[in-house]
């Protein structure tokens, strides 16, 4: 299957972009030195129009943090395989490298979501307030 790529913003954007890359074509994307994040290949994801996505390469900018590059909140889930308390935390824009699968997302993407409200509300037995009602 042939490897696509797409770049994710620190706002959540993200761009689709031709692959391979040289290396000062990804130094562009990243703004700056590069740098492959580990464990990261492998992981199912959910692109953003929707189909199902296997994460084959994650690059980011390998002094983000030095630099105090903004927190990218969809990368870091990428590559966390959806855990919002996984042990990556990326910032700045990243690379994101993957083939794609057939299928939709929205099943992934609710059984994902319930998976972690679930392991949220356990972990911290955290009240969620949903507000108050009132008949009219």
């Amino acid at each position: 299957m042939k490897k696509k790529a797409l770049v994710i913003g620190t706002k959540g954007t993200s761009r689709d972009i031709d692959w391979p890359l040289d290396l000062d074509a990804m130094q562009k994307c990243v703004g700056g030195l590069i740098q492959y994040v580990r464990d990261a290949k492998g992981k199912e994801i959910v692109l953003p129009n929707g189909s199902l996505g296997v994460m084959r390469e994650c690059i980011v900018n390998e002094e983000g943090l030095m630099l105090g590059l903004d927190p990218n909140v969809l990368a870091s889930l990428f590559v966390n395989g959806g855990d919002i308390n996984g042990i990556y935390n990326l910032v700045g824009p990243a690379i994101v490298v993957y083939e794609e699968r057939d299928g939709s997302g929205a099943d992934y993407i609710n059984k994902s979501i319930m998976d972690a409200l679930s392991n949220i509300l356990d972990e911290k037995r955290v009240v969620i307030h949903l507000g108050d009602f009132e008949e009219e």
